[in-house]
């Protein structure tokens, strides 16, 4: 793991002390939020009481009064209606929430999902083929679709219109479809750019709702979609879609919903996760449910994920759940020796200096794992990686991120030699034939070394602010418990303390002793502390006074709640 810069964040001390006084908070609470681009009273108040009442017309969305004319169209004339949806977490919850609207207003929707393996990402012509032999007349895509030109031509000669809903960049042109939703469309005035695929497709149900409500034949068939939120949760948070704005306020709700989800899919795999906590937040979504759900899509067919989402049946949802579980445990395996592997071959091509953007390829690797595992070395590395799961003569690969690095576009630049791609800023997609390889390696190390510095590659971590243990009072954590949930565009605030002590002798736990335990004490206060993935600092633990960075939270010990500090790194303090 790479040693990690500290860079403790600056902030307007006139903008803080006013902000402090307004709302009123206190410098350290003012701080964190002026760290977060929120500078005014009416933003400190939005942000920290997040509303429905402050969602986004859904008709402001380029598009989505077209779409939700030819849906009311289709509703009234009895055209058969189909989705189509995506295998990763983020297209399995949009379909789902589609699937029960539809549902709810009594009109049941077919939806399809592509394999991973055998058709790729995205809409297909032999899929579009058989939904047209099915009779379906409208076809809704959600989370994809927003590069399926051939395909919305091809399903428009066989009698189909086509609603695209995604949230991937756009290409140049867009498919000639009935509309569009995208926020990302340059004639979109949509304030919120960044809602997942499965935020768009709420946005559409909302829309197609509050048209439907001014015809008395539906009006008293309505749903509440504050019960759906749960779904629209999950998406956001397993696609790491930036908590700020609307989807701050769909995932705040949408947690309370997961919490109390009486949805029978939602409550069997909550029950195989082990999930019996009063309230459920994005650490439970993002480690215990979304990959269950993904495991799927990954190692075999997604179709799995929107059935137990959709299930009214306690006994097969059981079914489906414990299969995920399964499933998921197999995917961890894989992603395990996957790892490894990839590890062993940059480790075996010697200096890493030389090697700005990461690309490996192998015929042993599964293309459904190797995204996790690219994280997993961005993370370890510092470098924007690729890695390729090859099958006969051709590939597919999912890459990975750092922050000031964007990977679309640099995929944009080495388009020559791959023969598809798609994503975002920090993740995307491609498929590559195999004597493509070495020149993709070439070229994306090329445009990697071009754009990015040697402290691009150093791991930040950036802190919010120094504090002493003693600040750390019931106040303060009421705050931060107000700044939740964590997340991408929102992190958990990283606080810093210098020159605490150790007190008695720091332990190593876990399963394989990867963690480091200790207690530290700053004058009169004490306060345990955790490091997940630190064991290997444990010397460092027993030098003298440290310089800890951490993010306090509450913790539940033998029945009682205290003060714990979640430590990011440490360092011997020099006094």
């Amino acid at each position: 793991m790479l040693a990690k810069q500290w860079a403790v964040a600056t902030s307007d001390a006139r903008l803080t002390a006013k902000l402090a006084a307004a709302v009123p908070l206190s410098q350290l609470a003012a701080k964190l939020l002026v760290n977060r681009g929120i500078t005014t009273i009416e933003a400190a108040h939005s942000f920290l009481n997040p509303s429905l009442q402050r969602l986004h017309d859904p008709f402001l969305m380029h598009g989505m009064a077209a779409a939700v004319e030819r849906l009311a169209e289709s509703l009234h004339a009895r055209d058969p209606i189909a989705i189509y949806g995506d295998y990763d977490v983020d297209g399995i919850t949009a379909t789902a929430v589609l699937s029960w609207f539809f549902r709810d207003i009594g009109v049941p929707v077919p939806y399809y999902l592509p394999h991973r393996m055998r058709e790729g990402y995205g809409l297909n012509a032999e899929a579009v083929r058989k939904l047209a032999a099915q009779g379906i007349r409208v076809l809704i895509t959600v989370d994809c679709g927003i590069t399926g030109h051939e395909e919305v031509q091809l399903a428009r000669q066989l009698g189909m219109d086509v609603i695209v809903t995604d949230h991937h960049q756009v290409p140049p042109t867009l498919p000639d479809a009935v509309a569009v939703l995208n926020p990302h469309q340059p004639a979109c005035p949509y304030p919120a750019k960044e809602l997942s695929g499965v935020g768009v497709a709420f946005k559409l149900v909302t829309a197609l709702r509050s048209r439907l409500r001014q015809e008395a034949g539906w009006a008293s068939r309505l749903p509440n979609l504050r019960r759906h939120l749960d779904l629209v949760a999950l998406g956001t948070l397993a696609d790491i879609a930036p908590l700020m704005d609307e989807n701050r306020i769909l995932v705040s709700y949408g947690l309370q919903e997961l919490t109390r989800s009486e949805k029978i899919g939602v409550q069997a795999l909550k029950q195989v996760a082990k999930i019996h906590a009063q309230d459920i937040g994005p650490r439970q979504v993002g480690f215990m449910l979304a990959p269950r759900l993904n495991a799927a899509g990954r190692l075999a067919a997604a179709k799995a994920g929107v059935e137990l989402l959709l299930s009214d049946d306690d006994g097969r949802a059981a079914q489906l759940a414990g299969y995920l579980d399964k499933v998921n445990r197999e995917r961890q395996v894989v992603q395990g020796q996957i790892y490894e592997e990839a590890k062993a071959a940059l480790e075996a091509h010697g200096d890493l200096a030389e090697r700005w953007g990461i690309v490996l390829a192998s015929e042993r690797w599964h293309p459904g794992v190797v995204g996790i595992v690219a994280s997993k070395l961005v993370e370890e590395y510092g470098r924007p990686t690729i890695l390729i799961g090859l099958e006969g003569d051709v590939g597919k690969g999912s890459g990975r991120s750092i922050a000031t690095f964007h990977l679309y576009r640099a995929l944009v630049a080495c388009q020559e030699h791959l023969m598809g791609f798609g994503g975002h800023e920090h993740a995307a997609g491609v498929r590559i034939a195999r004597d493509q390889v070495a020149p993709f390696q070439e070229a994306f190390n090329r445009v990697a070394r071009e754009q990015l510095t040697a402290a691009d590659c150093t791991p930040t971590l950036t802190v919010d602010a120094e504090i002493a243990l003693s600040d750390i009072d019931e106040s303060f954590m009421d705050f931060l418990a107000r700044l939740e949930p964590f997340g991408e565009g929102n992190p958990a605030p990283i606080l810093l303390a210098r020159g605490v002590e150790v007190v008695g002798t720091p332990m190593l736990v876990g399963k394989d002793q990867q963690h480091l335990r200790l207690t530290v004490r700053q004058g009169k206060t004490a306060v345990r502390a955790i490091g997940f993935r630190l064991g290997g600092r444990l010397k460092e633990a027993n030098q003298g006074l440290l310089d800890i960075a951490f993010t306090p939270q509450r913790h539940i010990w033998n029945g009682l709640e205290e003060r714990q500090l979640l430590l990011q790194d440490l360092r011997p303090h020099v006094g």
